[in-house]
């Protein structure tokens, strides 16, 4: 019988046990990526670390005298 799903290039032949027979890089993907990965708690999806301490609000400038700076230079 030559249906369209064999003329795409499927086949719907199965195997003694009932499934179709499993080609070797089919296998490899099934062994591979066939279940999911182990489940990740959310406790262990944050990372604690200590802060640093907060930066200088005038990064180092003297707003008394920015004045200088902008219209003196």
């Amino acid at each position: 019988m030559n249906t369209r799903h064999e003329r795409a290039g499927h086949s719907s032949r199965q195997g003694p046990d009932g499934q179709r027979p499993v080609d070797a890089p089919a296998g490899g993907r099934a062994a591979r990526f066939g279940r999911l990965p182990e489940r990740v708690l959310p406790e262990q999806m944050v990372e604690e670390s200590p802060s640093n301490a907060p930066s200088d609000p005038r990064f180092g400038r003297d707003p008394d005298n920015d004045w200088l700076i902008r219209y003196c230079a």
